[in-house]
Formats: structure tokens, C-alpha cells, sequence
């Protein structure tokens, strides 16, 4: 079982999903495209998250959202079933899309940790030796520019989605600037995103030619097999990060607050099991406030 996890209003995500063995069943197409665009406009409007960044590469999704309203399990489980339906429609196949275990969310705690998320996610295909620039990938991947105004909307995909159904027959989403950034004007704040991601995707050029190892290319990607899967040696992470900030301080006092949720939460969840009647549960607490009704402490 995996650990608790503190749901608090307003908080900033990394949030990852990957496929089942790696395999590419997300691979860019017109259809996939769609689907993706339309879950997660979907998603977003129906649990008020506010999108920053995503990219959607063959093989896992990153997306970067604040979560004003503590709804993050509810969007990403809404997000994910509805996906993995459409996507195993879309394929012809009925097995299981997403790997084991839960999904990545990593808190990003200040303006700097946010800015360098959101460039690692525009240049994700890039650093994965696909294409050469993050504008040449085929798949869904926000650009610096969206977050001036850009509306994107996508039809509500008819392999899986009821004609007549609830569900909008459109659906749109527009970029929000993320909270830890409000500060910077709208221009400025493109313009920075762009040279960081420019100077990262030289960094990375660079490197390939070093290392003799070419880019795939816009066409190699498409001609993939959404049922092969990626071949490279992935790094085995140690742990599970739970926050990205790079102010040590700032970032040991966030961890002590998430280890003392857990804590808390645990000693409650015994005495909860125990049918203890003045069970109070930790700020932060989601699944048994909402299923059970659980009195929380009054910071939620």
C-alpha cells in the first residue's frame, strides 16, 4: 500500500502517469491526440484544476496543474479511466493501460521550481532523443506560447463517448498562468520560458552530437507500433519524490509536514479501525473525509 498522501487546496503539481511496460500506447496520432486533449479538458472543467503545461509523449504524460479546490485524486482518476477506455477502443484491445502502482504527483513549492518543471516538460521529447526541437513533435506538448490567451478544444471523440451522452461535444481548454508565477507579466514570463527551453534544447543537441546518437524524427515516431515498447535502460529510482524545490530549507520543512501527515494520519486510521468515536483526522485527509464524512482538523 502506498503512502497517504496530504490533499491540500492550492498546490502546484508535477503530475506523471506512464503505460503499462512501457509500451507506446499513447503514441501521437490524430485520434490519440484528441482523446487526450478532450479527457483533459474535460477533467479540468469538471473539478476545477487549473492546467499549465502537459506534454503527452508514446510511452507517459506529464502534466503541471494547480489544484485550487483539493481535487487532484478525483481529476486524475477521472483523467486516467477515461483515457485508458478511449485509447483501448481506439486499439482494439481491452487489457490494462497504465503501469502498477499510483500516479506521480510532485509539489513544486516556488516560482523557480515551477519554471524549471515547465521547461523540462515542453523539451521532454527532446531530451528523449525523438525530435531535435520540442515544436517538431507530432503529440500534445503545450508551448510557452499558449499561456498568453490560447484556447485549444478538441470534439468529443465518438470511439467510446455516447452521441447523445453528458459529456460536452466540445470541450476547450485554456492555459492558466500557474499561482507561484502571477507575479511576472504575461510577455516576460514567455519570453524567459522560451530561452530557457531554447538554451536546454541546445544543451541537449550538443550532447547527441557528442555521443553519436541521432534523433528519431517526426516520422519515426509516427511509424512506431502503439504496441511496442521502449527498449532503453530506465534509471530505477531509489524513492518516489513527493516535492521539487530547490531552496533546501524551504524544501526539508515541506518533507517534516508531509512525514507528520503521516504520522497523524496513521495513528488515526488505528484508532478509526478501532471504531474510537473522537477520531479526528489530519488536514489534508481526502478519500475518508469525502467517502465517510471524517472530521478533519480545521486548517483543510
Amino acid at each position: 500500500m502506498s503512502l497517504p498522501r496530504p490533499i491540500d487546496p492550492g498546490v502546484t503539481y508535477l503530475l506523471t502517469r506512464r503505460c503499462l511496460l512501457r509500451t507506446y500506447l499513447l503514441r501521437p496520432s490524430k485520434e490519440l491526440n484528441q482523446i487526450f486533449l478532450y479527457c483533459l479538458a474535460v477533467a479540468a472543467e469538471k473539478y476545477g484544476i487549473e492546467i499549465h503545461a502537459y506534454c503527452v509523449m508514446s510511452n507517459h504524460y506529464h502534466i503541471i496543474a494547480t489544484d485550487p479546490h483539493a481535487q487532484l485524486p478525483a481529476f486524475m482518476h477521472w483523467l486516467n479511466e477515461f483515457v485508458a477506455k478511449t485509447v483501448n477502443t481506439l486499439l482494439g484491445r481491452k487489457e490494462v493501460v497504465w503501469s502498477q502502482g499510483p500516479y506521480s504527483a510532485v509539489r513544486l513549492e516556488q516560482a523557480e521550481d515551477v519554471l524549471d518543471k515547465m521547461v523540462y516538460v515542453n523539451v521532454n521529447p527532446v531530451k528523449a532523443r525523438l525530435v531535435s526541437d520540442a515544436r517538431a513533435w507530432p503529440g500534445l506538448n503545450s508551448l510557452p506560447e499558449d499561456l498568453d490567451g490560447r484556447v485549444v478544444s478538441a470534439s468529443r471523440p465518438g470511439l467510446f463517448f455516447r452521441k447523445k451522452g453528458v459529456l460536452p461535444e466540445k470541450a476547450e481548454l485554456k492555459l492558466r498562468i500557474p499561482p507561484a508565477l502571477a507575479h511576472i507579466p504575461p510577455g516576460e514570463l514567455i519570453a524567459r520560458l522560451r530561452s530557457r527551453i531554447e538554451q536546454r534544447q541546445e544543451d541537449i543537441q550538443r550532447e547527441a552530437r557528442r555521443m553519436g546518437q541521432p534523433f528519431l524524427g517526426r516520422r519515426g515516431v509516427l511509424d512506431q507500433s502503439p504496441f511496442a515498447a521502449s527498449t532503453s535502460q530506465e534509471r530505477r529510482e531509489r524513492t518516489h519524490p513527493r516535492v521539487a524545490c530547490k531552496d533546501a530549507v524551504r524544501r526539508k520543512e515541506v518533507l517534516m509536514r508531509i512525514r507528520n501527515f503521516v504520522r497523524a494520519y496513521r495513528k488515526a486510521w488505528e484508532r478509526f479501525c478501532n471504531a474510537a468515536t473522537d477520531v479526528v483526522f489530519p488536514s489534508g485527509t481526502y478519500l475518508l473525509r469525502l467517502r465517510y464524512g471524517v472530521p478533519c482538523d480545521p486548517g483543510y
